[in-house]
């Protein structure tokens, strides 16, 4: 990351630093400056990625009693792992 850096700034007359901070927002900025400045610990820095597994099951359970009678039970059940 360093010699990169530095061979981006021997070719242009701004800090690639300077240059990333401007044009880049969020959390990718801080990722992006804090690799770049070379930051070993990256605790500070939340990716803007997150994936999220997220399962949903639904049972209709309908039971017909007599003629005016229904009972209906619903179950939904979802499960979410950030």
């Amino acid at each position: 990351m360093r010699k990169a850096r530095a061979t981006w700034e021997a070719r242009h007359d701004k800090s690639l630093i300077d240059r990333l901070n401007d044009e880049l927002s969020g959390d990718f900025r801080r990722l992006c400056l804090t690799l770049l400045k070379g930051d070993r610990f990256l605790q500070e820095v939340r990716l803007a990625l997150t994936l999220t597994l997220s399962l949903t099951l639904t049972l209709t359970l309908t039971l017909t009693l007599t003629p005016t009678v229904t009972v209906t039970v619903t179950l939904t059940l979802t499960l979410t792992q950030p």
